[in-house]
């Protein structure tokens, strides 16, 4: 269902982009309509304009990478998707065919000679490759995208996943985090970490045996939580609960911690002492579960 929704999110998107990259063209080259009947029209008027329409198609076809880069991080980083790499590849397909495809088969059909169409076709094969090595720059780089385009991802609600991505990727310090991401982070980790357990048990609440299937995919959602919990401060933790530090990071986050290393080693008695710390945390989220429900999970 994720993936479903990743793809409608980007050809919705495509649509929005070709209509808004379209007017904006148009504005930029506006004033050069009065030149359009002129065999010789001034270059000092019409370099200018010329020049501010490239520099927009630039910016434009950078910010549609960021967006499907932005897209595929916030996707990748459910706790029940396991297939990264799929989400990356077809994150990429969407960045390329929207000028690669339909765009540039537009502006063929437009052209009204063949020099005009050689015109279009070295124009579209530089912005693909800006498109590609944008799409590339700031899938390995994201906080790179947030100095340009951080004002618009953040109104599609994803700034805050490139953030986390960034904190957690490049060992940043735990104040540039934004206000806001240390509360998705925890909610992160405690939905990763209820779905592991939910996968663990059966209606009757009997263990139950997995396959390796299921298994990879319960590994896939402790690494998930763990890596969500570690950008979580215990600064922020205590400012809701003086004893929240030690419940969330001692007992819930290296109860999973050890559970998964008894997992991955065969070895039963780390899991038991990890299964040990969990219940310690429920524990204490039974007597304050109003309050971690409006500061961690609502």
């Amino acid at each position: 269902m994720n993936f479903i929704i990743f793809n409608v999110i980007l050809l919705c998107g495509s649509f929005l982009a070709v209509l808004i990259f379209s007017i904006g063209l148009m504005v930029c080259i506006a004033p050069l309509a009065r030149f359009a009947k002129s065999d010789n029209p001034p270059k000092m008027v019409t370099l200018p304009f010329l020049g501010i329409a490239g520099i927009y198609q630039i910016y434009f076809w950078g910010f549609w990478s960021a967006f499907c880069v932005a897209m595929t991080i916030k996707f990748t980083y459910k706790p029940e998707v396991t297939y990264n790499w799929l989400y990356w590849i077809v994150g990429f397909i969407w960045c390329t065919s929207l000028i690669g495809g339909w765009l540039a088969h537009k502006e063929k059909q437009s052209s009204q000679s063949f020099e005009e169409a050689r015109g279009i076709q070295k124009g579209t094969i530089l912005y693909s490759l800006i498109a590609i090595g944008a799409f590339l720059v700031f899938a390995f780089s994201p906080s790179l995208m947030l100095t340009p385009y951080g004002w618009a991802l953040k109104a599609f609600g994803s700034s805050e996943y490139i953030v986390t991505n960034v904190v957690i990727a490049e060992n940043k310090p735990i104040h540039t985090l934004k206000p806001g991401t240390e509360r998705a982070l925890c909610k992160n980790t405690i939905m990763s970490f209820i779905k592991a357990n939910e996968m663990m048990f059966d209606d009757k609440g009997d263990v139950v045996q997995l396959s390796a299937g299921a298994e990879s995919q319960m590994k896939n959602l402790i690494r998930a939580g763990l890596t969500a919990a570690s950008g979580v401060s215990d600064e922020y933790l205590r400012g809701i609960h003086p004893d929240l530090p030690i419940e969330f990071q001692d007992h819930l986050v290296d109860g999973w911690r050890l559970y998964l290393n008894g997992l991955e080693s065969s070895e039963p008695e780390k899991q038991i002492q990890g299964n040990q710390l969990i219940e310690r945390w429920f524990a204490f989220k039974e007597k304050n579960k109003d309050l971690l429900y409006e500061s961690l999970i609502k």
